[in-house]
């Protein structure tokens, strides 16, 4: 049996030495651009923090994969060719991509280089599996979407590598093909801005009548949540609303404290010069 490769995602450098010291075997990690995380900015690496990270694993012997794994406009493609740029020269061992034409670019431009072609290119089945080999494809990551027994088929009739998710979320329609964020909120899946929307809760109704609520228990925990966040901001404000208050009290009293003075001062000047 082949050897598996453990891979893990880090979406900052805790959560890259976390994985690297409970032994993954590789990390797939983000620019702040042309990525499937961007919604969070706070997330993701800088320029100088990705040839840190991935000098950080090259000392362990973990291998590192760049996601570009976002649909790429047409006056983008140069930008993020030259993100590919960066990380190809600072040692990156793949390249995660879903856009057909940047992966093209870079097989042609990397011989030498693994591209892998991400889940959001939705690979179900061994004819686009013999598309992306022809491409130049090293891997495919196949649509989180199948069975076992599927995966099986899909292994046995492929030539190059294949990857698929054993944890973390699965999105309620398909990877790649989803528009259920960008429609209803103008936030793109494929732009690496889901709000995964599909997770919300949802009211069944059928001739106008609700027939079903959704999962009453993860809606009475969310607006438990809502609440104790709600109750946590309005303590934080009345924290700083009192540091204003006593600050401004202390000002007030230094000024009447001060004002006291001088009239007394000025009471004293004033009957020394009568005397």
């Amino acid at each position: 049996m082949n050897k598996i490769e453990l891979l893990v995602p880090a979406k900052n450098f805790k959560c890259l030495k976390t994985a690297v010291e409970n032994g993954a075997d590789c990390i797939y990690l983000g620019a702040k651009k042309f990525n499937c995380r961007t919604a969070n900015m706070q997330n993701n690496f800088t320029i100088d923090e990705l040839s840190n990270a991935i000098e950080y694993c090259k000392k362990r012997n973990v291998k590192t994969y760049l996601t570009l794994n976002t649909l790429i406009k047409d006056n983008e493609l140069d930008e993020a060719i030259e993100l590919a740029d960066i990380a190809y020269k600072d040692g990156i061992n793949a390249i995660i991509v879903q856009d057909i034409g940047l992966g093209k670019k870079l097989i042609e431009k990397y011989p030498k280089l693994d591209i892998h072609a991400s889940t959001q290119t939705t690979i179900t089945n061994r004819e686009g599996i013999k598309i992306l080999e022809q491409m130049g494809f090293k891997r495919a990551i196949i649509s989180r979407e199948l069975s076992m027994k599927q995966i099986e088929s899909v292994c046995k009739n492929s030539n190059i590598e294949i990857e698929t998710f054993i944890h973390g979320g699965l999105c309620i329609s398909y990877s790649g093909q989803c528009l259920y964020s960008s429609v209803n909120y103008g936030l793109a899946g494929n732009r690496g801005m889901c709000v995964g929307s599909c997770r919300n809760e949802f009211v069944l109704r059928k001739d106008k009548k609700i027939i079903d609520f959704g999962k009453k228990k993860m809606m009475k925990w969310y607006l438990n949540m809502c609440i104790t966040i709600n109750i946590l901001m309005i303590l934080k404000f009345m924290k700083i609303f009192l540091s204003f208050y006593l600050f401004l009290k202390q000002v007030l009293f230094y000024l009447s404290f001060h004002t006291k003075i001088n009239k007394s001062w000025c009471k004293m000047f004033k009957s020394s010069r009568k005397n």
